[in-house]
């Protein structure tokens, strides 16, 4: 079943678009982790998570938040369908997706993209692993993807990212590079990440065992976690924490521009703070040293 379609940017670029709603994010780096054990050479390793996309139940404010608070550039919209992509300077794409969209409601919060080189061929390993894809691989030039259920019920997908599309960063203040850290709540923990070990072949660093997360780090040293639903800042509707170098400076910007933002908290190799966007949704802005990880 298609739920993504390309279609032609204001620059006559190929835009990205999907009907799937989610959304994600970080709820806390409480330490480093080693790097992901998968073979980087390989087309069917995971590389990061590519797409990420939230609902949104009033469009024009969740625009102004994105677009004109978080400074994020858009790269295509079909207002019919009510949605708005925006790519980051990392090539990940954020995308809004309304309410009223058609099939919207079809799939669970959350759902991710994990981004591999080459998704015919990711599809082929992860099923010899013994997954089950809710999906056939759907094709459109320079992409492809597949539906998949995490054992929370909730879609997800491996993707081959669309055509990078280079913005002009001259002016923006808040200067958002990517999506650094994403985290989903899990009702039975140890089961879900247990599915990412063997069906993705992600590598969780070695935690405490009270810990309430399992903390997944990609090649990229980006972040991706998996949560005790009742330790999680939002049970049903987990985090997405975008990337930028000067946390103080943007923590700053900010608060000039009325959002109520907590203080700033992390470790050595990672600081952020948390914000309320549209829908009373928490995202948080974080800063990664990755040269203390």
């Amino acid at each position: 079943m298609q739920k993504k379609t390309f279609h032609t940017g204001p620059n006559g670029r190929a835009g990205w678009q999907c009907l799937c709603a989610f959304a994600a994010a970080l709820s806390g780096l409480f330490a480093a982790a080693g790097a992901n054990a998968a073979n980087v050479a390989d087309g069917a390793a995971v590389q990061e998570i590519g797409w990420v996309g939230v609902t949104q139940t009033d469009m024009a404010k969740s625009e102004r938040f994105f677009g004109e608070l978080l400074e994020l550039d858009e790269y295509g919209r079909m207002d019919d369908l009510g949605l708005v992509i925006y790519q980051l300077p990392s090539g990940q794409i954020f995308e809004l997706i309304a309410e009223q969209a058609p099939d919207s409601e079809m799939y669970r919060r959350p759902l991710l993209g994990f981004l591999v080189e080459d998704a015919e061929q990711a599809k082929k390993t992860m099923e010899g692993r013994g997954l089950t894809f809710s999906s056939d691989l759907i094709r459109v030039p320079g992409s492809a993807w597949a539906f998949f259920q995490d054992p929370n019920g909730y879609a997800h997908e491996i993707v081959q990212n669309p055509e990078r599309r280079l913005f002009d960063q001259s002016g923006k203040q808040l200067q958002i590079k990517g999506i650094g850290a994403v985290a989903i709540p899990a009702e039975d923990r140890q089961t879900t990440a247990e599915f990412f070990r063997k069906f993705l072949a992600l590598t969780a660093k070695p935690m405490a065992e009270d810990a309430p997360f399992t903390l997944f780090e990609f090649r990229t040293g980006n972040f991706f976690e998996v949560r005790d639903a009742d330790q999680a800042k939002t049970k049903d509707y987990p985090l997405i924490a975008f990337e930028v170098d000067d946390l103080k400076a943007a923590r700053r910007l900010l608060l000039q521009r009325g959002l109520s933002v907590s203080e700033i908290t992390g470790t050595p190799a990672a600081q952020w703070f948390s914000l309320d966007g549209p829908d009373d949704v928490l995202y948080e802005i974080i800063s990664i040293d990755r040269s203390k990880l």
